[in-house]
């Protein structure tokens, strides 16, 4: 469901299960989004961040149709 956002873009709400690490750390960690919008993916992980560090996430998106996984999208991006 789209909603207005503040910053620009539409939100979108997501619940997606990403895998995210935080400061070119080797482990990857579970979390969930809330929403998603142009210039950023709001998401609660496992482990709190500080603001301005680093981060890379790992989205994986799956065909609803037939189930089965469509693509897997990357990004890096600091914490705000």
């Amino acid at each position: 469901m789209p909603l207005a956002g503040k910053e620009g873009g539409q939100r979108f709400e997501l619940q997606i299960p990403p895998s995210y690490r935080v400061n070119g750390d080797s482990k990857w960690r579970r979390g969930v989004t809330k929403n998603i919008r142009c210039p950023g993916v709001l998401f609660r992980g496992e482990d709190l961040a500080q603001l301005g560090s680093p981060v890379e996430l790992s989205l994986l998106v799956i065909n609803e149709v037939i189930k089965q996984r469509a693509a897997e999208l990357f990004s890096r991006g600091a914490v705000t």
